[in-house]
């Protein structure tokens, strides 16, 4: 997720580069534990890609895209109880094929049959960003994902960190974005504990502290 310009600020601030927001957005989670890990990554701000394009040549998306997804619809039919599905699908419609409303579609009907699901709240919350700019109601999905990932998760033997450092990281750069600082270090103060890269975090909240 690109940075907010010098102006945008405020003057006597530090603004960062896009490449610097792009590797302490990858770093801080350290090295992909496995191949799902890795592509779950697609879904944290930091990948910036232009949508209904190719990621590597610019082209239109290949048919075979195209056509996975009455699969994934199919799955999602078969078992509603999996939230992956739901998110896969999501993310093909939004970034690769350009279709908002039907990825947006697609979420709603997760959060239907898995109420209050914490990643299927932190794909929504991407879409109302990035594609429909409103940092508000973005906000407020992350903030229900990251109560009820505290709720589902953090009382297991074995909690899935993973979604909650990408929601402590979005709420944390959104907050920055808007200029509130002390609630976007709160944010990364409960990130750091769980980030394997604690020295990226630390600057990262060193630089709000200076703003």
């Amino acid at each position: 997720m690109a940075a907010p310009s010098q102006e945008a600020v405020g003057p006597g601030a530090s603004p960062h580069s896009d490449e610097q927001h792009e590797e302490e957005g990858a770093d801080f989670l350290g090295k992909p534990k496995d191949w799902i890990d890795a592509f779950s990554r697609h879904f944290f701000p930091s990948t910036h890609r232009h949508l209904g394009e190719d990621s590597q040549n610019g082209k239109a998306p290949p048919r075979e895209e195209r056509e996975i997804l009455p699969w994934l619809r199919l799955s999602a039919n078969l078992d509603p109880d999996r939230p992956e599905t739901y998110i896969i699908a999501a993310y093909w419609l939004r970034s690769r094929l350009n279709k908002i409303n039907e990825a947006e579609q697609f979420l709603r009907e997760g959060l239907q049959s898995n109420p209050g699901h914490h990643e299927l709240l932190l794909e929504l919350g991407h879409i109302y960003k990035e594609n429909r700019n409103d940092p508000a109601r973005a906000r407020n999905l992350w903030e229900m994902g990251l109560r009820n990932w505290r709720e589902q998760e953090s009382g297991k033997a074995e909690p899935n960190i993973f979604p909650y450092a990408q929601l402590l990281g979005n709420l944390a750069k959104l907050e920055e974005e808007q200029h509130n600082y002390p609630k976007a270090i709160e944010y990364l103060t409960a990130l750091k504990p769980i980030s394997p890269n604690k020295d990226s975090i630390q600057k990262w909240t060193d630089e709000l502290k200076g703003k």
